[in-house]
């Protein structure tokens, strides 16, 4: 009878222990920096440098749920082939569900899901509003569609659901910006949902497409990394990095635009921020440029992004 008993109280403290886990998120975004066309020898060539530190980022860090920014096919073939095995992965093309492979085209949005964790009950792409002065195209004439990718997620182990949205916000027009802020925060709001949302905003802490989301009566999330730093108490024995001023954008004016946003329910435990080192490649890059191969012998000074990825341990 004892055994017996001993074994019912560890099978209960398993359960538990399962439960607790099962509230627990590791969540990351990254704009890992598109391979401009995709197709240029010198554009893949620096992806090539650029990717297994990139891999490596998300591998090292092993989150559950990661929000892409900037992919482009030739990029997405290689997630797929790295991670495929490990993340269900949807992304988002121009405001739809794409699913062909074609390494031309630029899928904006990538979400990588942990199949071990959470399994993707559906999936959603939303337009975003384009704003009044949305019609200013980008350097190459091209002007893509702004969007956010919504998948609907049950835990593994509790079978409670979370949403998780990953966007990438306009770079040309601050209308579109602000208004692409109050659309999430109504959308948001209307789903009256756990909620985690991610992603490149464009748009620094103080302005109004944040301010749309995380002020006000009506505010739908909060920064959670921020929040992180807030709560830190003195003597901790913790990372006393400032996420509410830490710089997430790192060339020219180096500003804090990628975000990790809960709503009330979640709390960030931990936050960190990789991929601000330079890469190590202390061999020169042959470069073919208008029919001729260069040396790019400062290469070692590249960095794996433009934007460094952000992470936070969640507790729901």
């Amino acid at each position: 009878m004892k055994l017996i008993i001993n074994g019912i109280f560890i099978l209960l403290m398993f359960s538990a222990a399962q439960c607790i886990a099962a509230d627990k998120y590791n969540v990351m975004s990254y704009n890992i920096l598109c391979v401009e066309c995709g197709v240029d020898d010198w554009e893949v060539a620096v992806w090539i440098k650029r990717r297994d530190y990139v891999f490596s980022i998300i591998e090292t860090t092993s989150p559950d749920m990661v929000g892409l920014q900037e992919v482009m096919g030739v990029q997405l073939k290689d997630i797929y082939e790295r991670f495929g095995d490990i993340y269900s992965i949807k992304y988002a093309d121009a405001g739809a569900l794409g699913n062909e492979d074609d390494s031309s085209r630029f899928f904006r949005n990538v979400s990588l899901i942990k199949k071990s964790k959470l399994t993707i009950i559906s999936e959603r792409v939303v337009l975003l509003p384009d704003g009044e002065e949305n019609d200013i195209p980008s350097d190459d004439g091209a002007k893509f569609d702004r969007s956010f990718l919504e998948l609907k997620l049950k835990d593994n182990i509790k079978d409670s659901m979370v949403y998780f949205i990953n966007t990438h916000f306009d770079s040309h027009s601050g209308q579109a910006r602000r208004d692409s802020g109050a659309y999430l925060n109504s959308y948001i709001n209307s789903l009256n949902q756990p909620v985690l949302l991610v992603g490149d905003f464009n748009s620094e802490p103080e302005t109004t497409p944040i301010q749309n989301l995380v002020k006000g009566d009506s505010a739908s999330v909060s920064d959670l990394m921020c929040d992180y730093s807030k709560n830190i108490k003195i003597g901790e024995n913790v990372d006393r990095r400032d996420y509410c001023e830490d710089v997430t954008y790192l060339i020219g004016n180096q500003l804090r635009i990628d975000y990790i946003f809960g709503t009330p329910e979640f709390t960030c435990t931990n936050a960190n921020r990789y991929g601000a080192e330079y890469l190590p490649v202390p061999d020169p890059l042959l470069i073919p440029v208008d029919g001729e191969v260069i040396f790019l012998t400062d290469f070692s000074k590249t960095l794996p992004s433009d934007h460094v990825a952000i992470t936070c341990e969640i507790v729901l």
